[in-house]
């Protein structure tokens, strides 16, 4: 009996990571997908600390494949894209999953955003989050302006990932502007 709680137990363990990386959330209604927000709040998060697998998993092939060009040598170091390869890329450059460090995080409003060259068309979302220091007193804010793409299962990937550079919010032209320029 105790090895059926075990794999019960395993099971749903498994069920509920999954349902994480796809952006599933529950409801009172059954499984619900994520909305923008919670989608760049979770990556914002898993980028912080240092969760690979969270981070990569949230990202659409497109993404990966930049990720996995980024932090490798050549392209023939990890030649599949594939969150797997993402997680290790993003591995090799040291420095393993740690706990959170305490942030407040604020979303913009998810704006249309039209597809790029590069990007399919999507939704933009600026996210930042700020930290305080207690020991030195300062205040430190970094953000991001994110391409979420809604997937064919409704769910919403990171395909693009453009930095705010210390602002603390943008205006629904400027996420649009920044994404269509890239970096």
């Amino acid at each position: 009996m105790m090895r059926v709680r075990t794999m019960l137990a395993s099971t749903l363990v498994v069920a509920t990571a999954a349902a994480t990386l796809t952006g599933c959330s529950s409801s009172e209604e059954g499984e619900a997908k994520a909305k923008p927000e919670e989608i760049a709040r979770t990556f914002y998060k898993a980028y912080a600390a240092r969760d690979w697998k969270t981070y990569c998993g949230l990202m659409t092939a497109t993404a990966q494949r930049s990720e996995i060009k980024s932090y490798t040598d050549s392209d023939d170091t990890l030649p599949r894209t594939s969150a797997r390869n993402c997680v290790k890329a993003r591995g090799s450059i040291g420095g393993g999953e740690r706990k959170a460090p305490h942030h407040t995080y604020r979303t913009g409003e998810p704006v249309e955003v039209p597809e790029s060259p590069e990007h399919d068309a999507g939704v933009g979302i600026w996210i930042s989050k700020q930290r305080h220091d207690e020991s030195s007193g300062e205040t430190r804010t970094t953000g991001l302006v994110l391409r979420l793409v809604r997937q064919k299962d409704e769910s919403y990937k990171v395909d693009q990932s453009e930095s705010l550079h210390d602002r603390t919010s943008t205006d629904d032209a400027s996420v649009i502007r920044l994404l269509q320029e890239g970096s």
